[in-house]
């Protein structure tokens, strides 16, 4: 799958640099810049914010390392999910379709003074390898 129209002109969606040497540092697994990424949200409810369902495309990159998975839109951290962390298991990361990864999440997990479901759809031909990696995720920190 190619890099969005963004990403080849304007770098949007890269992962700058004081940022990948920090997850360089974290042992990186796998990263993915300029993806097509669109976030959902369903019933989401936060201080004076109310969205019953709405969907924004945009730019995006997705790391996973040995301590984290983060997603990122426009190159700013949007999700970021320490894999030891207990909020981990509520985190759903599937592949419904050959080249789609799906990372659903409730917001209040996350953000205590929200509520609602927030799904992050991202497209890569490396999506059911990041699905995988989430899958194994407690046998990888199992193994440092």
């Amino acid at each position: 799958m190619s890099k969005t129209l963004l990403y080849r002109l304007f770098r949007i969606g890269r992962v700058n640099r004081p940022e990948r040497d920090r997850l360089a540092s974290e042992g990186i697994a796998c990263l993915l810049e300029g993806i097509p990424l669109t976030i959902a949200w369903r019933d989401f409810r936060q201080a004076g914010r109310r969205v019953n369902s709405h969907q924004q495309n945009t730019t995006g990159a997705v790391a996973f390392t040995r301590e984290r998975l983060r997603v990122y839109a426009c190159s700013k951290p949007v999700l970021d999910v320490g894999l030891t962390d207990p909020t981990a298991d509520r985190v759903t990361v599937t592949c419904p379709k050959p080249n789609t990864l799906a990372i659903r999440l409730q917001a209040q997990d996350f953000q205590p003074d929200a509520s609602g479901q927030i799904t992050y759809w991202l497209l890569t031909t490396e999506a059911a390898g990041l699905a995988d990696l989430w899958q194994q995720r407690g046998t990888a920190v199992a193994d440092r």
